[in-house]
């Protein structure tokens, strides 16, 4: 058992618990946002270093997965690491398909928009006949649509609304980015420790 990874979380090997059960994913950042109120960085350059330094975590913790394991189901929930690895990839990804259209966002055509646990569980069962390489790949372009869009983004941008959003820039970021990936670094390192 670990030290609780926030008040009220504690993980428990692979799995991360909230008041003593396992929630689904999107419940699970629902209540981590609802809980926890995130702070805005000082500017744009501190916001890149808190997406870079978060997703170099994730990296790290991935770097530990042998070869042969990426679909085995070693997550809670089941998930594998493929499929963990491509949830993230969607999120970012739909946060880069948000603000212009003609980013690409890979998957199923009728995902569930506004049902958070239904997006996911969709994309799992579609990401499910990928193979690891294009997953792998896929995280990689997509990441690297959001560095490129980190460098739009200015200090005087952070506090923009996201076109056609509801949400300040540096939160939009924060929520598919360093805000999300702690989620998925820390089951990582739970089941795949040094």
């Amino acid at each position: 058992r670990r030290a609780p990874v926030a008040q009220g979380i504690e993980q428990d090997g692979p799995n991360v618990k909230v008041g003593g059960s396992i929630p689904s994913r999107g419940t699970f950042r629902r209540w981590r946002r609802e809980m926890a109120e995130i702070k805005r960085p000082k500017d744009a350059q501190e916001m890149r270093a808190l997406v870079e330094g978060s997703y170099e975590r994730l990296r790290e913790a991935m770097s530990r997965i042998p070869e042969g394991r990426w679909d085995e189901p070693a997550l809670p929930g089941g998930w594998s690491l493929k499929e963990d690895l491509d949830h993230v990839a969607l999120w970012e990804g739909a946060l880069l398909h948000h603000v212009d259209p003609a980013f690409e966002l890979d998957g199923p055509v009728d995902l569930p928009w506004g049902d958070t646990d239904a997006v996911n569980e969709k994309f799992r069962e579609w990401t499910r006949s990928q193979s690891v390489a294009s997953v792998k790949e896929r995280a990689d372009r997509t990441h690297a649509g959001m560095r490129a869009l980190l460098l739009t983004i200015d200090d005087a941008r952070m506090d923009e609304t996201v076109t056609g959003g509801n949400k300040q820039w540096w939160r939009a970021v924060a929520d598919e980015t360093w805000d999300h990936y702690p989620e998925h670094f820390q089951m990582l390192e739970a089941a795949f420790p040094d």
